[in-house]
């Protein structure tokens, strides 16, 4: 089993493209001409995300399962290092994976994420509020998803076609992938 990716045309490194929690590689989609004219997007969709799997072994949702994932798809690349980006949930992932990984990385950029700059009591609330999610999510299925602050239904500041595609890929979300994840 492997995650969904999608490899684009560029120039010059690989940039490994990871979204956050409940978006999808739809999030990417306005920035990928610009950065073709310097790198070659790698754009991946987290477990349960739209197009990838959402395996049933709770251990594929471990951090240190995506980073052996993250270097897996470099290896078949063939690269001895690429840059990496993340945003939310997939900066804190692409960051493990730099912090793990150090000699495999060229740059580092991420935004927008409590998850890779947070402290332990933090860290803490968040695994307990995940698990009640998670239940939630088990017993509602979609409609729990939706609830979630971060599901793309809330958004307002995106522009229309980047909203719509967003809400595409949600209905592609696995709800038993997406409790896993939180789990």
């Amino acid at each position: 089993m492997q995650l969904y990716y999608d490899i684009h045309d560029g120039t010059g490194p690989y940039v490994l493209m990871v979204h956050g929690f409940l978006s999808s590689r739809a999030q990417w989609g306005r920035n990928l001409a610009a950065l073709a004219r310097v790198a070659r997007p790698v754009v991946l969709e987290l477990w349960g995300h739209a197009r990838s799997p959402a395996p049933a072994e709770l251990a594929l949702y471990h951090p240190d399962a995506y980073i052996a994932a993250f270097d897996q798809l470099r290896t078949q690349l063939g690269v001895e290092r690429w840059c990496l980006c993340g945003q939310s949930f997939g900066a804190a992932l692409t960051l493990r994976y730099a912090l793990t990984y150090p000699e495999r990385v060229i740059a580092q950029v991420f935004t927008n994420s409590s998850a890779a700059l947070a402290d332990a009591e933090w860290i803490k609330a968040r695994r307990t509020s995940g698990v009640q999610q998670a239940e939630e999510i088990e017993r509602d299925g979609r409609a729990a998803l939706e609830r979630i602050r971060v599901h793309p239904s809330h958004a307002k500041r995106l522009p229309p076609d980047v909203h719509a595609e967003l809400l595409a890929d949600a209905q592609l979300h696995t709800p038993r992938g997406i409790a896993n994840t939180l789990r």
